[in-house]
């Protein structure tokens, strides 16, 4: 037991307070940044091209994610008093609210979503600071049901996408994408060595 914790121990090269060297620094942000980018930039994208809008108005609200998700992010890493947790914890736009966006946009243009989203980070903000009252509420189970039902609500819009295709398109170009999609990242996950099963959603995309 011992000799396999001092193993698992040697694998650590740095601590959480240490500063590995510049050049190491900068490859690993580098890549970290290239990983968080498409998903910061990804939702707005379904989100602007699910109510139809412009490409420019799609350009803007890309460039307005990346801008809010960095400044946001250096504010978590620089820990201005209690603002921030001192570590690279990202910062950005998540699919899980694009359930409630979508209508949002459709029905009351961005004034009612930008109401939706400072009300929204109001009620974040107010948990956070008593986060701990919370804990017997927010138990394992219900957090896994949360998890669970996010992808159950944003179901109708993944469906509307699907049917969401070039009028000089097959229609079965949607549903072919997305079975090969699901084929292979269900291969890769099950029956590939360790090093494709960590990286299997990315190679089913």
């Amino acid at each position: 037991m011992e000799s396999s914790t001092g193993s698992r121990g040697q694998d650590v090269r740095y601590q959480p307070d240490e500063r590995p060297p510049l050049p190491l620094t900068i490859g690993l942000g580098l890549q970290y940044a290239a990983l968080a980018v498409a998903g910061v930039v990804l939702s707005p994208v379904i989100l602007i091209s699910t109510v139809g809008g412009s490409e420019a108005y799609m350009s803007w609200v890309v460039f307005a994610a990346l801008v809010v998700s960095g400044a946001t992010t250096v504010i978590q890493v620089a820990r201005v008093g209690r603002v921030g947790s001192g570590y690279l914890l990202l910062m950005g736009s998540s699919s899980a609210f694009l359930a409630i966006c979508v209508p949002a946009l459709e029905r009351g243009g961005g004034g009612l979503l930008a109401s939706l989203i400072i009300a929204s980070s109001l009620c974040q903000f107010l948990l956070a600071t008593k986060l701990s009252l919370f804990r017997k509420i927010f138990t394992p189970t219900v957090a896994g049901t949360v998890l669970i039902l996010i992808p159950i609500s944003l179901s109708a819009l993944i469906l509307r996408k699907l049917t969401d295709v070039p009028a000089d398109t097959s229609p079965l170009a949607a549903p072919v994408t997305t079975a090969v999609t699901l084929v292979v990242f269900a291969a890769v996950s099950i029956r590939g060595p360790g090093a494709l099963r960590r990286g299997g959603a990315g190679r089913g995309v």
